[in-house]
């Protein structure tokens, strides 16, 4: 009986002794549970400056662009609808005394540029006090320059269509002298209707030779 109560002791105080152990880790846990969370401290400047890192750079100008003052052009030139470098010719009208008048005409600038200048002549004056000299319907057939004599052939129109009397000859007659003679490479002109040498147009004015700008009795 004594032994089989120090029995019951001695397996009540081993019980007691596990279940203590028992307790005491479950307190451990529950206390390592209930601990604050760590907090990782970031450093703000660093952070600001991995912020400004990835924002995408500010988009810069074309530095390609061209200047405008490059684009531009003459404003005459683009009234006209026409490209190229512009040149100033010089076209002789009838003025309202019946005298030859210089009439400053921009044309662009190409390599005939004694055929574009007689047709500016043919198209007739922008002064609104100078009148035309050459007759309506004429045009230009060839023209050639070869060692200073200028050779321009018009149509039938030049002599068909001239008006009476020697005023109206002698204003077509001289302002395409006038006209042409005003190029360096030009020093005399030889005028023919459809490729024809004619003694006169309407009777007045020799046309036969060479004719030079200071032969023009109309300066």
């Amino acid at each position: 009986m004594k032994k089989q109560l120090m029995t019951v002791l001695l397996l009540s105080a081993l019980l007691l002794g596990g279940c203590g152990g028992g307790v005491k880790e479950w307190k451990d846990e529950q206390q390592s549970s209930e601990q604050p969370p760590t907090v990782i401290e970031q450093d703000i400047g660093s952070a600001q400056d991995t912020a400004a890192d990835a924002t995408p750079p500010a988009e810069q100008p074309n530095a390609e662009q061209p200047d405008a003052a490059d684009e531009a052009q003459p404003q005459e030139q683009q009234n006209a609808g026409i490209s190229g470098p512009l040149t100033q010719v010089v076209l002789y009208f009838a003025d309202s005394a019946g005298n030859l008048s210089a009439e400053t005409r921009h044309i662009v600038k190409v390599e005939g540029i004694a055929r574009a200048t007689i047709g500016e002549l043919i198209h007739g004056p922008q002064s609104k006090e100078l009148s035309p000299t050459l007759p309506g319907g004429v045009e230009l057939k060839d023209i050639d320059i070869s060692n200073g004599i200028c050779t321009v052939d018009f149509t039938a129109e030049l002599k068909d269509h001239l008006n009476s009397g020697s005023s109206a000859e002698e204003l077509a007659v001289w302002s395409i002298v006038d006209t042409l003679c005003q190029f360096d490479t030009v020093s005399s002109v030889k005028i023919l209707v459809e490729g024809q040498e004619l003694q006169t147009l309407n009777g007045n004015v020799d046309i036969s030779a060479t004719l030079a700008p200071a032969d023009n009795p109309l300066r």
